[in-house]
């Protein structure tokens, strides 16, 4: 292998060596990584943790209610309470739980904690997805 990736295929690998991500259901962990971005709320949460490192729930739900659910600089109060009400009960529990994140319900302050190699590569190519135009099928 040069570094530069391998074919996928059982029991082989993808990626540079010291980020490989084992293909052939060892571990789980390409699906449970999969799982854990394929809500657009999580990965927004992440996209946006990733770029400042720490924010308060209201601060999140507001880029989450912007970002998704409005074209205008301003979402509506009832954007604003479903973003945090999904925050609350169910993004920031998973990513805590994914190891994604702390969260202090206390403060209602969410820190990113220094991701794997795997979940950086993981949001970089769906960041790139998200941000390329669709293509006619």
């Amino acid at each position: 292998m040069n570094g530069e990736g391998a074919t996928v295929g059982s029991g082989r690998t993808v990626g540079e060596s010291r980020t490989a991500v084992r293909t052939d259901g060892g571990g789980g962990g390409l699906d449970r990584l999969l799982d854990l971005v394929s809500s657009h709320r999580r990965r927004y949460a992440l996209y946006y943790l990733r770029k400042n490192e720490a924010a308060t729930v209201d601060e999140l739900a507001e880029q989450l209610a912007t970002n998704r659910e409005t074209v205008s600089e301003s979402p509506s109060t009832e954007q604003l309470n479903r973003a945090r009400g999904a925050l609350i009960h169910t993004v920031l529990p998973r990513l805590q739980a994914a190891g994604c994140i702390e969260y202090d319900r206390r403060s209602g302050t969410i820190r990113y904690r220094q991701p794997t190699q795997s979940l950086t590569t993981v949001l970089d190519v769906c960041s790139e997805l998200e941000s390329a135009p669709m293509e006619s099928e």
